[in-house]
């Protein structure tokens, strides 16, 4: 047979025959993918959901979001670099970071959204996977990463004696929600009246290391000069003003200086009463501060006013009016 490869096919007496192989052929083909796609769909739609998409099970923590209608909960939908939700729900470190405070604001963030978070808190590891690794342990961390040094008698503390629900504002706890409060290591502020209480109802503001310091909290050292007298119960005036400061603020039982719980409320706290009690009127009526021996006594004193006051004399006969009869010295 003589001619192009096309005629060759066209006059050949067989043609028909493999025409009718091939389509034999192609059919028992689509009859195996039919079957095949059978297969796989019962396969997808018998199996569990996390067994399709999700690489592994969650850690406790993210149980609740278990299910592969959740996946967008923590992921987002994106054909580029994966990139992840994490402070839509954490919002405490949402808010450290935007303060740049705490231990996470230290981190760098390039890259997506969540890459940073992942790269410490790894899920789809199993349910008991522990997704905050403590190196070496939570007693060796070093807390000066946090913004918080731990010097003093901080060493010694232990760490639930600070992180614990009863040290955690309320403003804190609005973004700890879901969290357990007795086992989150947020919600802290480095300010001492978190966890101590202030014994100076904070008149003299927060900053507590102008006086105090975490060796001894007792041994307060006070700015003399520049401390504002006028903050406390007891402002300074008159000759107060120049009184030395350890002339009232004396030793206390432990050899300490004084500068709280110091009796205030009567002059003779401080002064010797050189009366001895015989004047029951507040010395005020006669004593300024300004001038404790010179007195307007002698100008404002009458008489009159102490004078027994049922005007009697001793043996109970009315006693003689001191106004009457009296000649004035010319």
């Amino acid at each position: 047979m003589t001619g192009s490869t096309s005629e060759r096919i066209k006059n050949c007496p067989l043609r028909f025959k493999c025409d009718a192989r091939r389509f034999r052929k192609a059919r028992r083909g689509a009859a195996r993918l039919r079957r095949l796609l059978v297969c796989s769909f019962v396969l997808l739609t018998c199996l569990p959901a996390p067994s399709q998409i999700s690489p592994g099970p969650l850690a406790k923590p993210h149980q609740a979001l278990t299910g592969d209608t959740n996946c967008i909960q923590c992921h987002q939908v994106s054909t580029r670099a994966p990139s992840f939700k994490c402070i839509d729900c954490h919002r405490e470190i949402a808010d450290e970071l935007q303060r740049y405070a705490g231990l996470h604001a230290t981190f760098p963030r390039s890259g997506p959204p969540g890459a940073a978070c992942v790269k410490c808190h790894s899920d789809h590891n199993g349910v008991g996977f522990q997704m905050i690794h403590w190196d070496p342990t939570p007693q060796g961390f070093n807390h000066a990463a946090a913004g918080f040094a731990l010097d003093g008698k901080h060493t010694g503390v232990s760490c639930r004696n600070c992180h614990n629900i009863r040290h955690i504002a309320a403003p804190a706890r609005a973004l700890l929600t879901g969290k357990d409060l007795n086992h989150t290591w947020m919600g802290l502020s480095p300010n001492c009246a978190t966890c101590h209480e202030d014994a100076h109802q904070g008149r003299f503001g927060s900053d507590c290391a102008r006086c105090h310091n975490t060796n001894d909290w007792k041994a307060a050292t006070v700015d003399k000069t520049g401390f504002d007298h006028s903050k406390t119960h007891f402002p300074l005036s008159g000759a107060h003003r120049t009184v030395k400061c350890e002339s009232c603020h004396t030793p206390g039982p432990d050899g300490q200086t004084r500068y709280a719980s110091l009796p205030f409320a009567n002059c003779s706290d401080c002064h010797r009463d050189s009366h001895n009690g015989a004047f029951k009127q507040g010395c005020g009526s006669c004593h300024t501060t300004f001038s404790w021996t010179k007195s307007p006594f002698a100008e404002t004193f009458d008489h009159a006013d102490n004078a027994d006051p049922e005007n009697t004399t001793s043996s109970g006969t009315p006693a003689a009016n001191p106004r009457e009869n009296l000649t004035p010295t010319l």
